[in-house]
């Protein structure tokens, strides 16, 4: 079978380590793969099958565009074409879709395109955009479930200097979602769950279907005893461990709240991993560490 992914990053950052775990795996099973990433703020790769669809100089025009006019995606022309251009090519089988935000390629163009010329694809939902009118990390706001309108986080990623795009881009949205009959949607429970709540995806097939780990190269039983004297952790002590930046959307202040709750419990610390800036009061029973790009 022919597969050809689309995703913003590719062999780095999470949904890029995604990707990568997926070539590899379905190269070992005898498909053919290839995968068009963004390719600018990411590593080159040398292989092939990997196809980077934008130039710094596209890219940086695309973010330049969309922040004086709130529409993200939309002005990624050379990347969009090239893309329609591997497809004609490459003649998938099967897309799979992850991010497609990321001043790119345009979304809302790529996604007509499948449509018009059937071929099945599946739309891995790693955050919220493809149910939202123009953010990927809505929170709080439910207007989803509606209508989006009257945008609250603007000045969030991706960000609009001027205009409220969202009503735009989720009727948008909706008109391109109307009639698609080879697409579905899957994602964790959580966030299908909400995509069913959701306007633009209510009548649309949405499977639940997490992300696989990698047991062999990475998540296996390691020997802790030397990374516990480094970090002073007692040998019978629990240890809580989140892994991620300080941005808000990630949910780092969730994980300190917790801490504080029981930092006077001295049988368990916690030990946040990414912790690049001063953001919160750390808890004395918090052990922070810097970014590692090493899964190991």
């Amino acid at each position: 079978m022919k597969i050809l992914v689309f995703n913003v990053n590719a062999y780095s950052a999470s949904t890029g380590r995604i990707v990568e775990g997926l070539y590899k795996h379905l190269s070992k099973e005898g498909h053919t793969v290839k995968v068009c990433y963004r390719g600018t703020l990411e590593k080159k790769i040398d292989n092939s099958d990997f196809i980077a669809l934008c130039s710094k100089l596209g890219f940086t025009i695309a973010v330049f565009f969309a922040r004086l006019t709130g529409l993200e995606s939309h002005f990624s022309f050379r990347s969009t074409y090239k893309a329609k251009r591997i497809i004609r090519n490459y003649k998938p089988d099967i897309i799979q879709l992850y991010n497609l935000h990321g001043n790119y390629i345009n979304s809302y163009d790529l996604l007509s395109y499948i449509k018009k010329i059937g071929i099945p694809a599946v739309y891995s939902m790693v955050d919220e955009n493809p149910y939202m009118g123009r953010c990927p990390y809505p929170v709080e706001c439910e207007k989803f479930k509606s209508e989006c309108n009257h945008c609250p986080r603007l000045k969030e990623y991706p960000i609009s200097w001027f205009f409220d795009t969202s009503r735009f881009l989720f009727r948008k949205k909706s008109r391109i979602y109307a009639g698609f009959p080879n697409i579905i949607f899957t994602g964790p429970p959580y966030v299908c769950e909400r995509a069913s709540q959701s306007y633009l995806l209510r009548n649309q097939r949405v499977l639940p279907l997490d992300e696989p780990f990698n047991f062999n190269d990475y998540y296996y039983p390691r020997d802790t005893k030397e990374l516990r004297t480094k970090l002073n952790i007692q040998d019978d002590n629990r240890v809580v461990v989140c892994a991620s930046g300080t941005l808000p959307r990630k949910g780092g202040k969730f994980f300190m709240d917790v801490a504080r709750l029981l930092k006077d419990d001295e049988k368990i610390r916690f030990v946040f991993i990414g912790y690049d800036r001063n953001y919160w009061e750390i808890p004395t029973n918090v052990i922070t560490i810097g970014f590692i790009s090493d899964q190991n």
